[in-house]
């Protein structure tokens, strides 16, 4: 360090130490080399070195990643230009003691005018503790959803898987003559085909409310996926269901979002199949399902997807209700189904941290309108 550097630092020291020692978190100051020239008390006691021992190390040695390149100019820009895109901003990075153990800080950062340029201030708080918190509150929503599901799980046992039970106890007694006179040879088909028909769909009822309590277990790794192929795998198993109804499924524009591949199929087959099942009589379906992209007020870009029918709609005064599980608007469940399909794509959403939508009107269609996340996102209380 050249005379007149060592000068300036013992003047900067005289000027800032006392304002330094009195703030509460660890205070760094930087030059735009990312070299550290000042520290304070907090400094000392929260990374673990000797003040004197952090005087011209490299930032990097506190904070390994994400620091220094906030500070150091490109080139195409000056130190300050760089600066000022992160003043006011809330930097949340890993910080790294002397022994080597890390742990979560939060940045705020400051220029510092000086005869030897730019330099930063950075005050350095640990949140370790708040993380910590905020982990538990995410963990105690979770907890609060899980017990809501128990509680639906509930209902459907006491009424939506009961009721078939019911059924095909009463025909199975009717088909063995435990009620009047044994049933004729065509009264014995029709009761044996409504035993069949109500194991059927209690075997259905069974298996898509595995799937939905399934959604809050999955521990896929989540990865860029990109929504066109998928849909296009989606159309290719509903080939059938399209060539029956002579219906037809197009595409435009699905954007690549960040999630779990088999959770985000799961959606659109629920939507697409929905948007083929729900045809107008004598009209076949048409399912229109399209994307694109918008940037937030935070910087965060989110992937919009609308999936929209010509079907039978619905009166858009019910467009929460039809989220719910086994709510279903056609009254005596003239199409097939259980019910469960929309609220296995709320539930795909809301794990995604993202949302769905419908609106509808009766006898012109529906339109569900999903968003979500194209890059990973901080941890949320369906991620725990």
């Amino acid at each position: 360090m050249t005379s007149a550097a060592e000068a300036h630092l013992v003047e900067m020291e005289a000027r800032y130490r006392g304002l330094l020692e009195a703030a509460p978190d660890a205070m760094v100051v930087v030059d735009e080399r990312g070299e550290i020239v000042l520290v304070n008390l907090q400094s000392e006691r929260q990374f673990g070195y000797p003040r004197d021992e952090l005087l011209g190390q490299p930032v990097t040695s506190i904070i390994p990643t994400g620091f220094a390149e906030r500070l150091v100019a490109d080139g195409l820009r000056s130190a300050k230009a760089a600066l000022e895109q992160q003043i006011g901003t809330g930097i949340e990075l890993v910080a790294r003691r002397r022994d080597g153990t890390e742990f979560p800080v939060e940045i705020m950062l400051s220029p510092l005018e000086s005869t030897e340029g730019i330099l930063v201030t950075a005050a350095i708080r640990d949140i370790t503790v708040r993380r910590a918190a905020e982990q538990l509150a995410r963990r105690n929503i979770r907890l609060e959803e899980r017990n809501r599901d128990l509680l639906e799980f509930a209902s459907v046992v006491s009424h939506d898987i009961r009721a078939p039970l019911r059924r095909i106890q009463l025909f199975a007694e009717r088909l063995i003559g435990i009620e009047g006179d044994e049933p004729t040879e065509d009264e014995a088909h029709d009761y044996a085909t409504r035993i069949r028909d109500g194991a059927a769909r209690l075997d259905l009822l069974v298996t898509d409310l595995v799937t939905y309590a399934r959604l809050g277990e999955s521990n896929e790794p989540r990865v860029r996926v990109d929504l066109g192929p998928l849909v296009e795998d989606v159309v290719a198993d509903l080939a059938l269901e399209i060539r029956e109804s002579g219906g037809r499924v197009s595409t435009h524009d699905l954007p690549a979002v960040h999630g779990d591949p088999t959770m985000l199929r799961l959606l659109l087959a629920n939507l697409v199949a929905n948007g083929l099942k729900f045809h107008r009589d004598g009209i076949p379906p048409a399912v229109d399902v399209a994307g694109s992209t918008e940037v937030d007020g935070s910087g965060r870009t989110w992937a919009t997807i609308v999936v929209r029918d010509e079907g039978v709609g619905f009166d858009d005064r019910f467009a929460a209700k039809i989220f719910e599980i086994f709510e279903r608007l056609d009254a005596g469940n003239v199409y097939p189904g259980t019910g469960v399909g929309l609220s296995i794509c709320r539930k795909v959403a809301d794990r995604h941290g993202g949302t769905i939508e419908a609106h509808g009107h009766p006898g012109k269609g529906a339109t569900f309108t999903v968003r979500l996340p194209t890059a990973p996102q901080e941890a949320t209380a369906h991620d725990d």
